[in-house]
């Protein structure tokens, strides 16, 4: 009999059985358990784009989720800094999934309270 989800990680987040990213949230959850000892494959040279890119998907994933539980792990950000900023071999479709987990997580919990001096000040 197939499980239908896997055991909560440290922050929570379930990844459930079949689930894009599964494989990924694996990863995630290992190395966001103890981010100083576990190493992801992200720094060696044969770690290839396209994995890189589903873990990058995965982890802002799993950044829209802890957003949602207000536990924003450090190590999670960094990691999506680092992956973020590489030339990976992006789809349309992992390009539109990627900007519209992004738009959640830095939408405001609040729609009637945004804040616009940051936008005021800034330059294009």
């Amino acid at each position: 009999m197939k499980q239908s989800s896997k055991a909560a990680s440290s922050d929570g987040f379930v990844a459930k059985a079949g689930q894009s990213f599964e494989r990924e949230h694996a990863l995630l959850t290992d190395y966001l358990a103890d981010p100083k000892s576990v190493t992801l494959p992200v720094d060696s040279v044969k770690f290839e784009k396209p994995a890189q890119l589903a873990l990058l998907c995965a982890a802002l994933e799993r950044m829209e989720f802890q957003k949602q539980m207000a536990k924003i792990n450090a190590a999670l950000s960094e990691l999506i800094k680092k992956l973020a900023g590489r030339k990976l071999p992006y789809t349309e479709e992992a390009l539109v999934w990627n900007v519209n987990r992004a738009a959640s997580i830095l939408m405001a919990k609040d729609a009637n309270d945004v804040q616009w001096g940051n936008w005021e000040a800034a330059t294009f």
